[in-house]
Formats: structure tokens, C-alpha cells, sequence
């Protein structure tokens, strides 16, 4: 999505996806279709809900892609294809290691202080570390997240508690950003999901703060254009005291809450 929006002005761009909508698993439905109709008025075309069949390489050059068939027997002309499929834990050197259990999905267990489950003295951070989140909603559902500030603050935290064990553990929010349209900001994990979002603003206008909820509680939130509402939100949940959704369906803006105090 970062890169249609980066080189649709000067080239022709297709997405493909197999949701509904672009985000669709992280943002919902009506967040992801505005970001979609917004990048659709910068001229980045949309196949959703679809699926790639192949890759055919160029005639005047087969070491080169030429064309993407899709599933439903769309060919799409190509001169270049970037693929967004995701990552995996590079930990196959582990898999045979007889004091160390895998995860599932290739992650290292820790605890909330990124000590490795059933050794003393090692930590994992980062993409590979899958730790109790403690977050609103979290309930220390054991969660891997892959947002580089993640990682940072984990790096922060193992350094206290080699410093000293002794150290509450404070509870970190994870954010990330990302350049579509606008700039996006969230803030908050959805691990243990979530039922219902309140939308305040307007998605197509690059302008709104999206709430995303589990029952009253509000488990992350979304924004364009309504700074500094993520970074409010953030040390609002730090502190425990994000507002309830009824509170954000009455018209609350977060921004207006305050002061911050522990």
C-alpha cells in the first residue's frame, strides 16, 4: 500500500488482495474502503477479493515479468511485481534444540521482561519474541507483534532487568505509522479482538479517529489527520485510563482529555 502510494503519481499501479478491502484484517471494513477510495483518487487501481493464479514472463524478455493472471482469468500487463506476503521467524537453526521450544508459528515464548521460557539469562525481542500483552484487552494473551517500536522498547526493558529483576515492569503500548494517503497512526493490539468500531471524522477526507472496541473497552485506535489523538490515546491506555466506547459514541474527543497523570 506504501509503495502504490509512492509510485502511482508517474506509473500505473495495481493492488491485488484477497480481502474485501485493503487492512481489512487490521483496520475493518469502513476504514480500509476509505483508505482504498483514497488512493483510488491518486489512480491506484484495486482488484480485491481476488486471488493470483501466475506470473507470465515478458516475450521481448522472459528473464523479466510481463503479465499476472488472476484467478477469475484477469490478465494484468506487468513490468514489475512486488509481493506483500509477509514474514516468518527466521528461528529454523532452534528447531532441533533440545532446551528450547518453537512456537506454532516459529516465535520464542517469553516472559513480560523477554526472558526465554525455561532459561536463565536469555532473551528474544523483536519479530521473534511472543510475550504476554498487557495492554487493554491484552489480558496477557501471549502475542507476537512485528512494529519495530515494539522491538525497541523490548530492547529497553531486557536492560533493566539485567540491571536489576527487581524493576516493575511498566506496561508499553505498541504504535506504529504508516504513509498512505496521509500519514496513519494506530496505536493498541487486537490480539483478543475486537466486536465494533467507533468512527469520528471522516475516513475519505484524511481526516478521523477510529476506535476500535471489545465489548465497552477500547482495544486500539486509528487516525488520520487528528494528531496528537494516537499519541494520547497510547499513554491513555498506558495509564489505564482510555475512555469506554459509549464515552466515544457520545462524540468524545480524546484529545480533550486530561491531564495525564500515572
Amino acid at each position: 500500500m506504501e509503495v502504490a502510494n509512492a509510485t502511482a503519481k508517474d506509473n500505473t499501479v495495481t493492488v491485488i488482495g484477497m480481502e474485501k478491502v485493503p487492512l481489512e484484517r487490521v483496520l475493518g471494513e469502513k476504514v480500509g474502503a476509505g483508505l482504498q477510495k483514497g488512493l483510488e483518487g491518486n489512480g491506484v487501481k484495486f482488484y480485491m477479493s481476488a486471488g493470483v493464479d501466475k506470473a507470465e514472463p515478458s516475450a521481448s524478455d522472459p528473464s523479466k515479468v510481463g503479465s499476472v493472471h488472476l484467478k477469475d482469468g484477469t490478465k494484468l500487463e506487468a513490468d514489475l511485481v512486488i509481493l506483500g506476503v509477509g514474514v516468518a521467524p527466521a528461528t529454523e537453526f532452534l528447531q532441533d534444540n533440545k532446551v528450547l521450544r518453537l512456537e506454532k508459528d516459529g516465535s520464542i515464548q517469553t516472559d513480560e521482561h523477554y526472558s526465554v521460557t525455561g532459561l536463565k539469562d536469555v532473551y528474544a525481542v523483536g519479530d521473534i519474541a511472543t510475550f504476554p500483552y498487557h495492554g487493554p484487552g491484552g489480558e496477557g494473551k501471549y502475542t507476537r507483534i512485528e512494529h519495530w517500536d515494539v522491538a525497541q522498547n523490548a530492547g529497553r526493558t531486557v536492560a533493566s532487568h539485567i540491571i536489576s529483576a527487581s524493576v516493575k515492569q511498566e506496561v508499553s503500548i505498541p504504535v506504529f505509522w504508516s504513509a498512505l494517503t496521509a500519514q496513519l497512526r494506530y496505536c493498541g493490539n487486537t490480539a483478543g479482538g475486537w466486536d465494533d468500531v467507533v468512527i469520528q471524522g471522516n475516513v475519505e477526507e484524511n481526516s478521523f479517529a477510529a476506535y476500535y472496541c471489545k465489548g465497552d473497552t477500547v482495544v486500539a485506535m486509528a487516525s488520520m489527520g487528528q494528531d496528537p489523538a494516537m499519541v494520547q490515546s497510547a499513554e491513555l491506555m498506558r495509564l489505564g485510563k482510555m475512555p469506554s466506547k459509549a464515552e466515544f459514541e457520545k462524540g468524545l474527543d480524546v484529545r480533550t482529555v486530561g491531564p495525564l497523570e500515572a
